[in-house]
């Protein structure tokens, strides 16, 4: 299920703090978002469904988890936080939100999960294609998990390009408990680095 932003939403203010800054609470990060973003590569597991796994300590009590599996030509993503609330990434070789291609969500009845791209640092507009599938989306136990699938590339314009075996930068972020909606700024946030 997609939902629509209005282009007058304070999204872009969450983005906007999401992309330009690395990770928060005692990864050290700075909020100075006219700055390049401080990224950090994570320790990659791969876990018994094949999945690579990237844990981002945000705090003692809450953790970012990005878990990815190529499969083919489409790549696979989960991403939860510890939060009721939205859940967020991004990909952009810059780490910078101009230009990033942009994934977000929440769970209430069921997962609402948008296709997103920012032109600026305003908020981001919905894709013209959605090209995500397989979404869904739990919230269980304090723990918000979006699960969806693309291509690796998409073909279009509005999307980046993944290529196997390559560095790439990912954003991700999260809003605080109860929090969904995509208008409420990030809890948590961070810029890292991983190789698909």
């Amino acid at each position: 299920m997609n939902m629509k932003l209005p282009r007058t939403s304070t999204a872009g203010i969450v983005l906007l703090a999401l992309l330009q800054s690395s990770c928060g609470g005692s990864n050290g990060s700075s909020d100075n978002i006219s700055g390049a973003p401080n990224i950090f590569t994570p320790t990659v597991t791969i876990d018994t469904n094949g999945f690579n796994v990237a844990s981002i300590p945000f705090s003692a009590s809450s953790t970012g988890v990005l878990k990815w599996k190529i499969t083919g030509t489409d790549i696979s993503f989960q991403i939860s936080c510890t939060t009721t609330g939205w859940v967020g990434m991004g990909i952009n070789p810059s780490g910078s939100m101009t230009g990033a291609d942009i994934v977000m969500g929440y769970v209430t009845t069921g997962a609402t999960v948008e296709d997103m791209h920012a032109t600026g640092f305003f908020a981001p507009t919905t894709d013209i294609t959605n090209h995500l599938s397989g979404v869904s989306g739990t919230e269980i136990a304090g723990t918000t998990e979006l699960v969806f699938t693309r291509a690796l590339d998409t073909a279009d314009s509005q999307d980046k390009v993944l290529v196997a075996g390559q560095d790439t930068i990912m954003l991700f972020a999260c809003g605080p408990g109860g929090a969904d909606n995509f208008m409420t700024q990030h809890q948590h946030k961070a810029a890292l680095k991983i190789n698909l």
